[in-house]
């Protein structure tokens, strides 16, 4: 049957828009729970197979009943897609991501629609639209844009005015103020593109007029795949115990996900003790993204509240260094277990961030997060024992 969605391109074709839309939107929760399955395909599996007491946590959810509710809400939402060419509808359609799941004692066996898996394959009209790249994006105009920065490739640079996005994205009547326009749409945009799609993005306003926005981006596609599978595995080659699975297991990984994701993941467990077999635990975190799940386990631990965040484009790690130490120069009267954060060790270790990577500090007292991304805003998370506030 998936042959009746077999598409080649033609020069035609290029003028065709692809409009897609939700009868139901996607809460954040749900919408993570698309991203597991999306990127943990196995095209040879009918199913996608899930340890339900992982997916709970994950999803934050306490009972197993919650569970229950949270999948049969999740059968319910149907993607609304239309492809034209000006005012004709080329194509057009619906589907439900998930068309039907499984629970057998502690596993649940996820079904998913077959123009879900086709995402992945070529030579159809989902995989030559790209909805993956969007499918999970907060706005279209994302889609707008990188449809836009993408033809200019492999061009690396675009300035464009305020005026001339904003005709772009249809918006020429809103946001008259630049600050809204940059706060509620620009950041928003391109915090979508670099997460969804394989486009790096990075923007700034010219220094000149604040009318103007310099755009830098360039395609990660597959950027060095093997020198960073390999640059993971030295950090890791004295843990595993079958170099060929997890060397294959990692590339695929950075092909789906990103280094980012890979690195935080990996980062995490190299962090905890007492891993039996690294191995196994390696493809959980991947799976489940233990890194992301570890930091909303500390937000919402009781005795500990959110005292300060921060997010911010840094040059280097220096740069976020020296800003993260005058903040904490200015609340030591809080704690004094906050002094633990000027020994050698942890200035050091602060300093030498490499793009992509985290730190974490924790005692009695708090706990803070640095994320260091050099194109990219990184972000300062620290929080506080709810008493000593």
């Amino acid at each position: 049957m998936t042959e009746i969605f077999n598409f080649t391109p033609t020069k035609k074709s290029k003028n065709f828009t692809v409009n897609i839309r939700l009868n139901k939107n996607f809460s954040r929760t749900e919408k993570e729970f698309f991203e597991l399955l999306l990127f943990n395909f196995d095209l040879t599996s009918a199913y996608i197979s899930l340890d339900s007491k992982d997916l709970m946590k994950i999803l934050n959810l306490d009972t197993d009943a919650k569970l229950q509710d949270f999948l049969l809400k999740i059968t319910d939402k149907k993607v609304i897609y239309s492809i034209t060419e000006e005012d004709t509808v080329v194509y057009s359609g619906s589907f439900s991501p998930v068309a039907s799941y499984f629970q057998k004692k502690e596993k649940i066996y996820i079904l998913t629609a077959e123009e879900l898996k086709m995402f992945l394959t070529e030579e159809n009209i989902f995989s030559h639209f790209n909805f993956k790249k969007f499918i999970f994006m907060e706005k279209n105009l994302s889609l707008i844009l990188y449809n836009h920065l993408n033809n200019i490739l492999p061009g690396a640079t675009l300035s464009v005015t305020i005026a001339e996005l904003k005709e772009l994205f249809e918006l020429d009547d809103s946001y008259t103020r630049t600050y809204d326009f940059e706060k509620h749409i620009l950041k928003k945009v391109v915090k979508n593109i670099n997460k969804y799609t394989d486009l790096e993005v990075k923007y700034e306003k010219s220094p000149h007029t604040g009318s103007v926005i310099n755009f830098n981006f360039k395609s990660t596609y597959r950027e060095n795949i093997f020198e960073k599978t390999r640059e993971i595995m030295d950090t890791i080659k004295s843990k595993i115990i079958n170099y060929e699975n997890v060397y294959n297991l990692i590339i695929n990984y950075l092909e789906k996900r990103g280094h980012s994701y890979v690195h935080n993941n990996i980062s995490y467990i190299n962090s905890l003790k007492d891993i039996r077999n690294f191995d196994a635990y390696l493809r959980k975190a991947l799976l489940y993204d233990l890194y992301s799940s570890s930091l909303k386990n500390v937000k919402s631990e009781s005795k500990f509240i959110s005292f300060f965040e921060k997010y911010h484009v840094y040059k280097n790690s220096v740069t976020l260094q020296n800003d993260l130490y005058k903040y904490i120069n200015s609340i030591l009267y809080i704690t004094s277990s906050l002094e633990e954060l000027y020994s050698f060790e942890v200035i050091n270790e602060i300093k030498n961030l490499e793009d992509g990577s985290f730190f974490n500090y924790k005692n009695d007292d708090f706990e803070i997060f640095v994320e260091f991304s050099q194109h990219k805003s990184s972000s300062i998370q620290l929080l506080i024992r709810e008493d000593l506030i």
